[in-house]
């Protein structure tokens, strides 16, 4: 895979099929850019504003890829927002999240308290209780794209959960962030080097390298794995 660099210090990436937003947390608006074979242009969509009437300024942004275009993120109050005001399957209000993740299908996030919960799934497949991964582990991130749905454990190691065949499978080592596609997924490891696999959990082949430090988070898609390295470059 070639390999491009973007200046992108102090931003969150999010690489959503072809779509990446990128947005100053502190004053979240988002930019709409997608990419062929690397190199970034602007989409058909900028400048989407992510507040509503109903909430300040978010701490993360999740997702761009709904019709209308809108942008979901979760607020400081820890409720998850979106930019749509006629948005339908949001989670309950009384669900107070630390971090979530949205794909076409499945929605869900990391609970205050540590529990990963789902609040919509293609078909409405949801796990028991929306907890594909149960009570007995607490998590720090979850990610999912396609039928599969990733958690980083307060411990370090990744679990992983189909929507479809409800079956799971882990990932050894310590793990800082996480993304998931379809085909594949990545972390960056507490050493931070990225690290990927397959949807079943099998190991493949290193996927990026940085010429100027570690890896402080990674996002991927079918073809593309990007990540930010410790001086704020993008690498592809």
């Amino acid at each position: 895979m070639g390999t491009d660099n973007i200046d992108f210090a102090g931003r969150q990436l999010i690489l959503n099929k072809l779509i990446t937003i990128t947005a100053p947390l502190a004053a979240p608006i988002g930019i709409a850019v997608t990419s062929l074979n690397s190199q970034p242009f602007l989409f058909d969509v900028l400048g989407i504003p992510v507040f509503t009437s109903s909430a300040g300024p978010w701490k993360q942004i999740a997702s761009a890829v709904t019709v209308p275009p809108s942008v979901w993120g979760l607020d400081y109050d820890g409720k998850v927002q979106c930019s749509n005001v006629n948005a339908q399957n949001m989670p309950s209000a009384e669900d107070t999240f630390y971090q979530i993740s949205l794909s076409p299908n499945a929605r869900c996030g990391v609970l205050v308290d540590g529990i990963v919960k789902c609040w919509w799934t293609l078909l409405d497949n949801l796990p028991i209780g929306g907890k594909p991964f149960g009570s007995a582990e607490t998590y720090v991130q979850v990610a999912t794209y396609g039928d599969t749905v990733c958690a980083v454990r307060n411990s370090g190691p990744v679990d992983c959960y189909n929507i479809i065949s409800r079956k799971t499978c882990s990932v050894d080592g310590v793990f800082i962030q996480i993304d998931v596609s379809s085909s594949m997924s990545c972390g960056v490891n507490a050493e931070g080097s990225i690290v990927c696999w397959t949807v079943d959990c099998q190991p493949l082949s290193p996927m990026l390298n940085s010429t100027t430090g570690g890896f402080v988070q990674v996002s991927v898609t079918e073809r593309v794995v990007c990540g930010v390295d410790m001086p704020g470059a993008v690498w592809c």
